[in-house]
């Protein structure tokens, strides 16, 4: 079973992602702000992290410990409607655009 973090400072998002995530079999964690994020991380084996780049003290240097720590996990990003261009350094990372459709996810966390 693929496991998925889900970092959200919306507690809207994070729910509609538990439930359509569990329903399609995936094991589902969320996390309120990028430290609480990265304390989950670092206890339990997750195989995604679906992050809000907008999320409470989120800043692209929360990926560098988690991609060094463990590189096997694969990182999403959520964006906001009409974000702004991403540092270039967030580009390598899949990216949906909020609102986005289950489908659309799924197509990344099974491809």
């Amino acid at each position: 079973m693929k496991k998925i973090l889900v970092v959200d400072g919306d507690e809207n998002v994070c729910t509609s992602m538990y439930v359509g995530l569990t329903r399609k079999g995936y094991f589902v964690e969320t996390a309120k702000n990028s430290v609480d994020g990265l304390k989950k991380a670092k206890k339990k084996s997750f195989n995604f992290i679906l992050t809000d780049i907008e999320s409470p003290n989120f800043n692209g240097a929360v990926l560098i410990p988690i991609t060094t720590i463990f590189p096997e996990i694969k990182i999403i990003l959520m964006l906001a409607p009409g974000s702004e261009k991403l540092e270039e350094r967030l580009t390598k990372y899949p990216q949906l655009s909020k609102p986005f459709k289950i489908t659309e996810l799924l197509d990344i966390l099974e491809n």
